[in-house]
């Protein structure tokens, strides 16, 4: 039978320390156009009216500060309000989540001791069956590596160390797509996080 093993080589790493941000904020609200003017004599108006002109447009609305920031984009390169970082891409699996949150590199046990529900044995196919059987010292193994998001579904899965065999290597990846994890907790919050889940399968013994 196909079986989950939890050795590994520790998962997907994390890049350096991701550098602070600010808040980017609006301080200034831009004075209108339409200010108002004292009339002198002979112009017609009123000695010391201020009341604006009736044909002014008022504030440029371009220059105008809006009332909420807007919103932050992930995948600009620019790291906003609310992300933790941004690296100019929405992929998972590189350190910085697909929602623009830090990945953490944990170790293949501890993923899988995360793991609700998914299938841990997957057997190959009758012909690969077959090949393994006529060379059971080569064994048939591959590594997944794996990206889970902060509720516990699987965003990222992809062959890290083929088995040699690619229909085997396909039905893994299949399969750890459907997993589901329990959120990974931080300090208490849930946190995207990444490794790697070893499959062995071990020809049966006639």
């Amino acid at each position: 039978m196909g079986k989950v093993s939890s050795m590994g080589d520790g998962g997907v790493p994390v890049r350096g320390d991701l550098i602070g941000h600010e808040d980017a904020g609006h301080g200034q609200t831009p004075m209108g156009s339409g200010s108002g003017s004292e009339s002198g004599p002979g112009s017609g108006g009123v000695p010391g009216d201020t009341t604006a002109d009736p044909l002014s447009d008022g504030p440029d609305p371009a220059t105008a500060t809006d009332a909420a920031a807007a919103p932050a984009v992930c995948g600009n390169h620019i790291q906003e309000a609310g992300e933790q970082c941004d690296d100019g891409n929405t992929s998972d699996g590189d350190g910085c989540s697909s929602q623009c949150m830090r990945e953490i590199a944990i170790a293949p046990e501890v993923l899988m001791a995360q793991l609700k529900t998914g299938n841990r044995d997957v057997d190959p196919s009758e012909e690969t069956k077959a090949s393994v059987k006529r060379h059971p010292e080569e064994g048939l193994s591959g590594t997944v590596a794996v990206c889970v998001n902060t509720a516990g579904t699987v965003t990222k899965a992809a062959i890290r160390d083929g088995s040699g065999y690619e229909e085997y290597d396909n039905k893994l990846v299949a399969v750890v797509r459907l997993w589901r994890y329990r959120p990974y907790l931080n300090s208490g919050k849930p946190a995207p996080v990444c490794s790697t889940v070893v499959f062995v399968y071990h020809s049966p013994k006639q």
